[in-house]
């Protein structure tokens, strides 16, 4: 897991960090699929993304 990058590398090149993107989350993204619709009052931070993704196997 890497973390701390710097969040334009991810969202431009995360084949250069030997990551293919299956799918990136942006915040308004997390608070739908995560916290919509709780009662509890839980949001996405402004700043986060969630990138899922699998390590590219080098050959």
């Amino acid at each position: 897991m890497k973390m701390g990058l710097e969040r334009m590398t991810i969202v431009y090149d995360p084949a250069g960090l030997g990551i293919k993107t299956i799918e990136d989350l942006a915040p308004s993204d997390i608070y739908q699929r995560f916290f919509s619709g709780r009662s509890a009052k839980y949001y996405a931070c402004e700043h986060g993304h969630l990138l899922y993704g699998e390590v590219i196997q080098q050959g």
